[in-house]
């Protein structure tokens, strides 16, 4: 009797795995139908998303016959694009089907052919047949998944090819809506004869982390080094403050080894520091209207934090200041923050700045970091994002993500508006590629709008006035991006100046020798000052007044609270044109949103942000006089 109650069991065993197994591909198949639900709803989303931007963009801007058009064609891609995600769906929800309706004949079979064993056996291969039960129950199933997963290529592939269909629809609905949208209108600013009016075409270019007074302080003429004596202090341990003049010369350095700090803490003590009391700001948030002064006194003193941090191993235990600085290298001297360069030294950012127009008032957007300060020149905002974010997020941005914001870029006003742009940038992943869409832009047909500095050389020898982009904006190469920024030409302070100065010369040249020189600009700027000295206090800013939709990228609870409501420090800037001026210095107040405003003004569009929309413009530079003596070629590169 114990014989039948083992046989008993091992059937009983058999067809409790085979129930278990239902309840586990049932639970799999919820679990699959769900999932490709999702991918349909997103898809779906997505397309309507994607089919309705320009139309959107377009009303935004004003142009409601173009928003009309645009309408139109984007609801036909969205049913394209619907019908394809549609299809995919289908085949997706078929294999799914197939492959449980295969599982639930695969655990059927294999459960009654394992009971056959058992019962044919007495129950003595009971270990056989339940490895015959799974190999056929497996078998069954591997066998359908190929097919499955011809149904799922096959819904990918159509869904492709209806998304093509929908992006040629796209295409030729831009062109009809310029091309209407062209009628009736007076045409771009551009094709006017003379100063700003003759400007067709806006070249900006945004190079790395320097300061005015550092870069073109000894510069005559300008409010720079000239118009005073300034200083730091900076404590290290209990020794009592050691003062740090600002000094112009050969002290300057065209690399550091030791990074000077800007990050929105480190800028914000820079601008509030007072040596023999601390920060003069009340609580830990800066204002339009702090209640202490701005004293510009606290950069010798974060640049020595630093190194201390850097250079721990080889000097914390040193007691003596004035020994512990003698034994540092020159160039992480704590001096080097307050130092600037003398114009024989940059003959080229110099030259230019002579040359033509240098604005000695540029103020980088916010008191912060590289990435915010140069989304505002592409989105006149940074979403409430005042630090640096994480590399996991920022790779997250560069490749899949992207930040969206709430009233789109500078580009999406220009599509708009069909003025064409472009992008050349030197480095592989330019950091414009952080914005939604950029890193894809046209990728299904091939017509992307980012190139490189080769594709820049051959595009302004063919240039032609009427087909050359009306904006390009320019991005260097940060050589070492994810390390120590070597090698690149963006004139990071731990790379060479000799970079960023050859650039800015094979750019000039280029473009004076072009054909399309008479009608162009050029706009040298840089995104922050990078730690560097300046002795002019930042002035108050309008907010962008749009969603804060990054400020949890921020690291520091200091920048979430930051209202955007005060520029940062000031840095180089030079307004290179045939219509400006030799010796012009200007000194009127600019951020980084002042090339869009200026562009806005150039080619007829709305503004993005209320910062923008308050910004300056840069057109009065010009003047109504053609210069006929611009020079041919720059001088050669000191480093």
């Amino acid at each position: 009797m114990s014989w039948l109650g083992d046989l008993a069991d091992d059937i009983g065993e058999a067809f409790s795995d085979g129930a278990a197994a239902v309840s586990n591909a049932a639970s799999e198949f919820a679990d699959n139908v769900e999932d490709t639900w999702e991918d349909f709803t997103d898809d779906v989303s997505d397309t309507w998303n994607d089919a309705m931007d320009t139309a959107k963009n377009a009303f935004k801007n004003g142009n409601y016959v173009q928003g009309i058009i645009a309408t139109l064609g984007g609801i036909g891609a969205g049913i394209l694009g619907t019908i394809g995600a549609f299809s995919d769906f289908g085949l997706n929800i078929s294999a799914d089907v197939l492959v449980f309706g295969s599982s639930l004949g695969g655990i059927a079979t294999g459960t009654l052919t394992r009971v056959g064993v058992i019962v044919i056996t007495g129950g003595y291969g009971s270990g056989t047949a339940r490895d015959l039960g799974e190999l056929i129950t497996e078998g069954s199933r591997m066998f359908v998944e190929w097919g499955a997963d011809g149904l799922r290529l096959s819904g990918d592939l159509l869904e492709r090819a209806i998304d093509i269909s929908a992006t040629v629809l796209l295409a030729g609905t831009d062109l009809m809506r310029c091309f209407i949208g062209s009628f009736g209108r007076p045409g771009y600013a551009g094709y006017k004869p003379q100063g700003f009016n003759a400007i067709n075409h806006i070249f900006v270019i945004l190079l790395e982390n320097r300061s005015f007074d550092h870069m073109l302080g000894a510069l005559p003429g300008v409010n720079g080094l000239a118009t005073g004596n300034y200083s730091n202090f900076y404590r290290a341990q209990d020794r009592p403050p050691m003062k740090v003049e600002n000094k112009a010369g050969k002290d300057a350095s065209f690399s550091l080894k030791v990074d000077t700090p800007h990050e929105f803490p480190d800028v914000h003590e820079q601008l509030f520091w007072d040596h023999t009391k601390g920060p003069t700001y009340v609580g830990a948030v800066e204002s339009a209207s702090p209640s202490g002064a701005v004293l510009m006194g606290g950069f010798a003193m974060q640049y020595f934090r630093t190194i201390q941090k850097e250079r721990a191993e080889e000097v914390w235990d040193h007691r003596n200041e004035t020994d512990w600085v003698s034994k540092l290298p020159e160039s992480d001297d704590p001096q080097e923050a307050m130092n600037a360069f003398t114009p024989k030294r940059l003959p080229i950012l110099n030259t230019l700045a002579a040359e033509f127009a240098v604005c000695e008032r540029w103020h980088s957007s916010l008191p912060g970091p590289t990435l915010p300060n140069r989304q505002f020149v592409h989105a006149a905002t940074s979403g409430g994002m005042a630090d640096s974010p994480s590399t996991p997020s920022l790779i997250w941005a560069m490749t899949v993500g992207g930040f969206e914001y709430e009233n789109g870029t500078v580009f999406d006003r220009l599509d708009a508006n069909c003025i064409d742009w472009h992008v050349y940038a030197g480095d592989a992943t330019p950091l414009v590629m952080t914005l939604k869409g950029m890193a894809t832009d046209g990728a299904p047909s091939g017509w992307s709008r980012i190139g490189n500095f080769v594709d820049l050389l051959q595009d302004l020898s063919d240039a032609e006035n009427d087909d050359f982009p009306h904006y390009v904006f320019i991005e260097p190469d940060y050589g070492s991006f994810w390390s120590d920024f070597k090698g690149g030409d963006s004139q990071h302070p731990l790379d060479s100046t000799i970079g960023g100065e050859t650039l800015l010369k094979f750019i000039y040249e280029a473009l004076r020798q072009s054909r399309i020189w008479e009608n162009s600009a050029l706009v040298i700027t840089y995104d922050e000052h990078g730690g560097f000295f300046d002795h002019v206090p930042p002035p108050a800013a309008t907010p962008p007044g749009d969603s804060r939709d990054y400020e949890s990228w921020s690291e520091s609870e200091m920048a979430k609270q930051f209202q955007f409501d005060r520029l940062g420090v000031r840095v180089p800037a030079i307004i290179v044109s045939p219509w400006v001026a030799r010796g012009t210095v200007d000194k009127t107040i600019y951020d980084h949103s002042s090339v869009i405003a200026t562009l806005a003004k150039c080619f007829g569009f709305k503004s993005l942000t209320e910062r923008d929309k308050s910004a300056n413009t840069f057109d009065g530079v010009f003047t109504n006089t053609l210069r006929k003596d611009c020079l041919l070629t720059l001088p050669t590169p000191v480093g």
